[in-house]
């Protein structure tokens, strides 16, 4: 075993080559992406192409640790070229990150962010050469290549980029260990720009941890100690170790790379074919098939974009389906109304990874999941991808217009299929300080009318069984008007038995005033509902199932409030209907159970909402003709 002393960063002569900037071609397919999640996004990826079998999971772990620069391997010589490389780009757009290299390397310390992976093959091959098209060659040296066969998810080699961009220093090193040989490689790159050396002579601008005393060869360093903050790599995989993590600062508990795992690989990771831990000085955490839920419900980001997908997952009649050829692909769909938006179908093959988001024209709120997992198709889906593996590619070199457009239609048709509430309307109702009392401080736990309280309803359980009860409902074509909203408000007669009047609308003591119907004699109080809640709006969305005499309303209040809710029918013309009608049934829909809700005539009485709260109503009236919502006038 030489000692790394023997070893240092050399930059091959850049003979007729041009010069090569401080800006890497390879970084920009990461644009617009967050560093943390280019970094999860490939470096898992990469791993989950390297597991050793197709039955044990591999796992990927985050550590972050300080580390003193004066450990690191040939740390004088990379300041070196680091300032020969800084003075070469003068006045170029990149300098910056030359100049954040150098500053990096002259610390006292760095933030090092090592990714290690486990139940993994190692890089396999040599550094030689003339092994040039080896895995552990193509890593540290290669660009625009790699392994065309098996179940991987890259397919241009771009993933090599990931850790000089996310280092402050530029520089990174690998550790491995082959599960045919128990010798540990240690192998280093940086990437600055083109420079000159003391020499005089110009030097490409990648440089690589090599053997000092050999120049007709790469000769990497084996069975070295490498950064002691770190455990010692003792069995097969892949360790990274990124100099100066970018992210330290702004992510240091590493939840950001967490969510992005979670987001780009929550199939892997429910199915168990991946975890994924982080550990810093500030704790440690575990993302795993045990824990994916309650890491999803914990995080309001993840719960708003990802949760729905996972209830997707959990779909117990996925569509199935067979492409002549190419082998089975499957479709998995949750409904729920309650969602802001469609969310749409994300797409992914093998590795099950998240590719891409499809979206369609239809007006009903869902998740959807499309698993393209077959070897054929899996093969044919990664050779139409870009370097970013972002989508299927459906015109240009490497598209296929005819499979994506097969795909695409495949999920249309079945989403059609599944979705019964597509013809469902949501309707805005102004004014609805009329309508609803404000009640000051009411909280979940304090509701007793007009909102589930049987069991948590983000549980699994009742997520099952919610979208189950939602996809139940079948909605005839409708449409719907804007329309004015108003309170009945009773008033309490005096102790004196005269008759009471009507109560002021915005609340508070008050004398008579004149309404429709005209002045009312007598004295009186004012009722409990005449709290005032501010200005706003509540969305209201309402559909009749097919062949069923019921409506079933969804009010989505914007602040918490309780009080009763007065409904009429409404002509063609949009105009309230003088005819008699009045409810005869009326409930809460809680999953699949129906609670009772008081009522009279046309008015939900004691009707209680929790801001941002979807409440499910089912309403059946005295007659089977279908009416459109209104709200009577006081």
């Amino acid at each position: 075993m030489r000692p790394l002393s023997d070893y240092s960063f050399k930059f091959p002569a850049a003979g007729l080559s041009g010069y090569e900037g401080p800006n890497d071609s390879g970084e920009e397919h990461f644009t617009g992406r967050a560093l943390s999640e280019s970094v999860a996004r490939e470096c898992i990826q990469n791993s989950l192409d390297a597991g050793a079998t197709d039955q044990d999971p591999v796992r990927v772990s985050f550590e972050l640790r300080r580390v003193s620069t004066k450990e690191i391997p040939g740390i004088d010589g990379l300041r070196e070229a680091m300032k020969a490389a800084l003075l070469e780009a003068e006045g170029l757009q990149g300098q910056g990150r030359l100049q954040t290299a150098l500053d990096a390397a002259n610390a006292s310390h760095l933030w090092v962010l090592r990714i290690a992976d486990y139940g993994t093959r190692g890089l396999a091959g040599s550094e030689r050469r003339r092994d040039q098209k080896s895995p552990l060659s193509i890593l540290t040296r290669g660009h625009g290549a790699s392994s065309s066969h098996g179940g991987r998810g890259g397919s241009f080699g771009i993933g090599s980029s990931v850790g000089p961009m996310a280092a402050e220093a530029s520089t990174v090193f690998y550790r491995t260990i082959r599960r045919d040989d128990d010798h540990v490689v240690v192998a280093g790159v940086s990437r600055l720009a083109s420079h000159y050396d003391a020499d005089g002579e110009m030097r490409r601008r990648e440089g690589y941890l090599t053997l000092s005393a050999r120049d007709d060869d790469f000769e990497y360093p084996r069975d070295v100690p490498l950064l002691t903050n770190f455990a010692p790599r003792a069995e097969p995989g892949t360790d990274i170790f990124v100099l100066g993590y970018r992210d330290a600062a702004r992510d240091p508990d590493l939840t950001m790379v967490r969510d992005a795992a979670v987001a780009n690989f929550l199939v892997a990771i429910d199915r168990g074919h991946l975890v994924v831990e982080g550990s810093t000085p500030a704790g440690d955490w575990t993302l795993d098939a045990s824990n994916i839920y309650s890491t999803l419900t914990s995080s309001e980001s993840l719960s708003a974009a990802v949760l729905p997908f996972y209830r997707a997952l959990k779909d117990e009649t996925p569509v199935v389906k067979s492409f002549d050829g190419l082998g089975e692909v499957s479709l998995h769909i949750y409904e729920d109304d309650t969602l802001e938006r469609s969310l749409g179908t994300w797409t992914m093959r093998k590795p099950l990874m998240k590719i891409d988001t499809f979206t369609h024209r239809i007006p009903c709120s869902y998740a959807a999941i499309l698993i393209c997992a077959d070897q054929a198709i899996n093969e044919r889906l990664r050779e139409i991808e870009p370097p970013e593996h972002n989508r299927w590619n459906e015109q240009g070199p490497r598209s296929d217009r005819a499979l994506v457009q097969k795909l695409k239609g495949f999920v249309r048709e079945e989403l059609r299929a599944r979705l019964h509430m597509s013809t469902s309307n949501a309707t805005k109702i102004s004014g609805l300080e009329r309508f609803l009392p404000a009640v000051a401080g009411l909280s979940a736990a304090g509701v007793s009318h007009g909102r589930p309280t049987g069991g948590d309803p983000t549980s699994e359980e009742s997520s099952s069984r919610v979208g189950r009860a939602v996809a139940t409902y079948k909605v005839d074509p409708t449409s719907q008007r804007p329309f004015k909203v108003s309170v009945r408000q009773p008033a309490i007669s005096s102790s004196d038995g005269q008759a009471g009047i009507k109560g002021k609308d915005v609340g508070g003591n008050g004398t008579a005033r004149k309404s429709r119907g005209g002045d009312l004699d007598g004295s009186a109080e004012h009722g409990d509902g005449t709290s005032r809640l501010p200005a706003g709006s509540i969305k209201l969305r309402s559909f009749t199932p097919a062949e069923a005499s019921h409506s079933v309303l969804i009010l989505t209040p914007n602040v918490s409030a309780e009080g009763d809710l007065t409904l009429a029918p409404l002509g063609r013309t949009g105009s309230e209907e003088e005819h008699e009608l009045r409810i005869t049934r009326a409930h809460l829909i809680d999953g699949l159970e129906l609670r009772p809700l008081e009522f009279a005539d046309m008015t939900l009485k004691n009707l209680a909402v929790v801001e941002g709260v979807p409440n499910r109503i089912e309403v059946e009236f005295n007659t089977h003709r279908k009416y459109r919502l209104g709200v009577k006038h006081g």
